[in-house]
């Protein structure tokens, strides 16, 4: 984690963030 890249870190962050909005709205779907 602490040599992770600032930009590798970024995308990340937003993948976690994406994972988490995405398996909250896809057991709705289902």
């Amino acid at each position: 984690m602490l040599s992770t890249p600032p930009r590798m870190a970024a995308a990340n962050l937003e993948r976690k963030g994406f994972q988490t909005l995405y398996s909250s709205f896809v057991p709705s779907s289902f």
